[in-house]
């Protein structure tokens, strides 16, 4: 089964997306940098906003969550809901604004402060999920001793909430600027800068080998899970306790991640803030001997409460990478889903390896999103483009155009007619002053470059390039629809302008856009960098200097088949 097109692009932005969650992610959470949530969500959103001016189709954004929430299970931390939820939920909302507004200024805006906003939203309802209702009442009751305190008169129960909703918001609308201005420069002919390797080092998911699945133990524990928050809610103090305690027990006995919960020591930080502000502002609000009692008791109620919620969804998530829940899936409608995270896995590697540092994007963050784009449409060439690509190379002055102009009757021969282009060479007094570009559809010759001074033309090297030859160009590649007949495209002289993103470079993308089959010309100083800038891995490479035209021919006709 073949991926359709939306999860092959879903694939490449989330996995670009869970590239920068797990790189960025680690060096801003050991720094214990504030907001450091707000900031990944924001890199997320900027990816997928500026992505969106490249990629039309709707429903992309939605898809890549999914593949970035399930491939946040590569990094060391055993809760893996919170985060999925969270990404799922940001891209829905960036989804859905666009949607109903457009893919425009306003839906973008709209969608990153949305997004951003349910960064906020998840925070409360998670400390709700873990503690219950006791912390809403808890939170209350202190806002409403500060204003008797501190004899305010205002209600100030909603003022901090409204004050991190505008820092959230302002983190939305800055994110969204910053991803239309990315987006809207991603068709600029100027040159992406090049970052170097950050050889980070992807810490997988801990795995045993010996871990022994079970689907009566995930259904088990999804019963326990719930049962529990009822025990706990619903029983005498002394029967809460023990079961969880048991529960508890029984789960680290199976789960090493259960344990690894517990040792975190913002886990007991929180256990004893909890309870103390239980019992202080309980025991304020009430009366009678016990009241001091009650709230130690509310406290260590809800402590127990979240250690169930924190452990259960770990455990879930453990018994999830079950073979066999992973083969109904693979099964069921989700078959793109799978396919979809099954490239997402092999690539993530080489995504992590490109990235720059948190610096250059603090930086130049437009700059590194329009580099991190342009990876992510190369990666997606490479898996969409089937076609062959052929590379003719040599050193400079070795005959790479002869050599073309010689192979074109004998690909006629085989019956492969092509379009595009050569540069013809010309002489004067055994000197060359300048490059025609030729039409290989009607032979027709424009001037390209020249030696002739002039202050006001582009340059590279000693020739100053015509610009007029770069239109007449972009002309023939794009009447290559109405050149039905056209079985192969050549592109001659591809090099340091390209790798500049100049001279033929939008020209090459359209074609592999096409997924016609490719001949360029390459000098041999730069073969390389064109293989990696383009992430060709299968090329044909022909060597003027070892390969006979005749047979440079046949292997051409063969692989692209003679008719």
């Amino acid at each position: 089964m073949t991926i359709n097109d939306k999860w092959l692009k879903a694939s490449v932005l989330g996995t670009t997306w869970a590239a920068s969650e797990i790189v960025f992610g680690s060096f801003l959470h050991n720094l214990r940098i504030p907001f450091s949530g707000n900031f990944l969500t924001a890199i997320g959103l900027i990816i997928l906003i500026s992505a969106a001016y490249k990629w039309k189709e709707s429903g992309i954004f939605w898809r890549a969550g999914i593949i970035c929430g399930l491939m946040k299970t590569l990094s060391p931390s055993a809760v893996i809901f919170g985060p999925m939820v969270a990404i799922l939920s940001e891209a829905l909302l960036l989804e859905l604004s666009v949607f109903i507004l457009g893919r425009n200024v306003f839906g973008f805006l709209l969608g990153s402060v949305l997004a951003m906003t349910w960064v906020l939203a998840q925070r409360v309802l998670n400390y709700i999920l873990f503690y219950g209702t006791d912390i809403v009442d808890i939170y209350a009751n202190l806002m409403k001793m500060l204003e008797k305190n501190l004899h305010i008169e205002t209600d100030l129960v909603w003022w901090p909430i409204v004050a991190f909703l505008i820092i959230h918001i302002v983190f939305g609308l800055v994110a969204g600027i910053i991803g239309i201005q990315a987006g809207r420069s991603l068709n600029s002919p100027s040159e992406i800068a090049r970052f170097q390797n950050q050889n980070y080092k992807m810490k997988p998911k801990a795995k045993s080998d010996i871990f022994k699945y079970s689907l009566i133990w995930l259904w088990s524990n999804i019963v326990i899970l719930i049962g529990s928050l009822f025990i706990i809610g619903n029983s005498p103090i002394w029967v809460w306790v023990l079961w969880v305690l048991a529960v508890i027990v029984v789960w680290t006995i199976r789960y090493q991640s259960a344990l690894r919960q517990l040792s975190k020591p913002k886990f007991w930080i929180f256990f004893v803030s909890i309870t103390m502000l239980a019992a202080f502002v309980f025991s304020s609000m009430q009366t009678g001997p016990n009241a001091l009692m009650n709230g130690l008791i509310t406290g260590v109620q809800m402590n127990f409460r979240a250690a169930i919620v924190i452990i259960g969804f770990s455990v879930l998530g453990k018994e999830l990478y079950n073979p066999k829940v992973v083969l109904f899936f693979q099964k069921s409608s989700f078959k793109q889903l799978h396919l979809a995270l099954e490239l997402s896995f092999q690539s993530v590697p080489s995504v992590i390896s490109g990235l720059p540092g948190v610096k250059v994007f603090l930086k130049q963050p437009v700059l590194v999103i329009r580099y991190l784009i342009d990876k992510a449409e190369k990666q997606l060439r490479l898996y969409q483009n089937n076609t062959p690509v052929f590379v003719i190379t040599g050193h400079i002055g070795q005959g790479k155009t002869q050599f073309i102009t010689n192979l074109i009757p004998l690909l006629a021969d085989h019956q492969i007619p092509v379009s595009g282009f050569y540069c013809k060479r010309l002489m004067q007094n055994s000197e060359t002053i300048g490059y025609d570009l030729v039409d290989l559809t009607n032979q027709n010759s424009f001037p390209f470059l020249t030696t002739t001074p002039n202050n006001l033309l582009d340059k590279i090297g000693k020739y100053s390039i015509i610009p007029e030859a770069l239109e007449q160009a972009q002309s023939i590649i794009d009447n290559l629809p109405q050149t039905k007949h056209t079985r192969l495209v050549i592109i001659d002289e591809v090099g340091k302008l390209e790798l500049k993103g100049q001279g033929w470079h939008s020209i090459i993308n359209q074609i592999f856009d096409s997924k016609q089959p490719l001949l360029i010309s390459v000098r041999r100083d730069f073969l390389n960098d064109v293989l990696h800038h383009w992430n060709i891995e299968n090329a044909i490479i022909i060597d003027v200097e070892s390969t006979h035209v005749q047979n440079a021919a046949e292997q051409i006709a063969q692989t692209i088949g003679s008719k």
